[in-house]
């Protein structure tokens, strides 16, 4: 299985092989390398106005940076696929999985390390995209090559240099404190989200 991911960085390489130096959803600091892509090409940029609280188009436009596409590939079995629908049998309440609250889903994520290479799971800021969640150190290869190690190397290529989001972004972000449109759609019986955005020119 394919997946194309999408990553801001402002790195040389969005991908790292040494221990996370802070905390995240899916690991605390001192785990195994854990590197979050995402399946939406805005969720990076949700990801980032979330992150840093940015709700305000004036501070939005002034974003810069590096913006990342990577050739995720997966043998079958190897990444487990988290949704609202599976979260009870797999150990987490379906709210946690885009809740406020990390210490549940860092809780699943030291389980699921030895037998996974990573988790497919809800995107707790872009509603109806998804976030891709790599366990261990990942090395950048060319795009269109053919990665020396499977386990190791991973297809990436520069997008942008200095890009920023569209001015839409924040009416798709799902902030801090607020209902998460996903879940609120699967608790009532209804189909996930799509994020459709408007791109006016800015002013």
């Amino acid at each position: 299985m394919e997946v194309v991911g999408f990553r801001w960085a402002d790195y040389d390489t969005p991908l790292w092989v040494n221990p996370n130096r802070s905390s995240g959803r899916w690991h605390a600091v001192g785990d195994d390398p854990t590197q979050y892509w995402t399946t939406h090409p805005l969720g990076p940029w949700a990801e980032y106005a979330r992150m840093f609280h940015v709700t305000d188009w004036a501070d939005l436009r002034e974003i810069r940076s590096r913006m990342w596409a990577a050739r995720l590939n997966f043998e079958p079995g190897d990444v487990l696929e988290l949704t609202f629908d599976n979260a009870l049998q797999n150990g987490i309440r379906p709210e946690q999985l885009v809740g406020d609250d990390h210490g549940p889903c860092q809780a699943l994520a030291q389980q699921m390390r030895p037998n996974y290479a990573g988790l497919i799971v809800p995107s707790a800021a872009l509603p109806g995209a998804s976030n891709i969640v790599l366990f261990g150190p990942r090395a950048m290869a060319p795009y269109h090559s053919d990665p020396p190690d499977a386990d190791l190397d991973v297809q990436t290529a520069l997008l942008t240099e200095h890009g920023g989001p569209p001015i839409s972004l924040t009416d798709f972000v799902c902030y801090r404190g607020v209902a998460h449109a996903g879940l609120r759609a699967w608790e009532g019986g209804q189909p996930q989200p799509v994020v459709r955005p408007v791109y006016p020119w800015p002013t």
